[in-house]
């Protein structure tokens, strides 16, 4: 595991815990470092009354793009895997 691997890991389990306590989930899934890509698995939490009321995939997206320019980690693809809608 190299230094950028481990310092995503940091971040995903950090806002891991922010997505948790609104709900949902948040997990690592893979970083591949020759072509900078992140992949995390991330489960919203459910509110049937206010959709908008809790973290999204685009809130996830924009809070791990500030995380890794702020740890100095390049990321220049992100994928979130979602659970299907059923």
């Amino acid at each position: 595991m190299d230094q950028f691997e481990t310092a995503l890991r940091t971040v995903v389990g950090d806002i891991g815990k922010i997505v948790a306590n609104d709900g949902g989930s948040l997990e690592f899934t893979d970083y591949q470092p020759d072509s900078r890509q992140l992949t995390v698995a991330f489960t919203p939490a459910g509110n049937d009354e206010c959709s908008a009321c809790t973290i999204d995939a685009a809130m996830v997206r924009a809070f791990l793009t500030e995380a890794a320019k702020a740890h100095d980690v390049p990321v220049e693809t992100l994928h979130i895997d979602t659970p299907s809608a059923t």
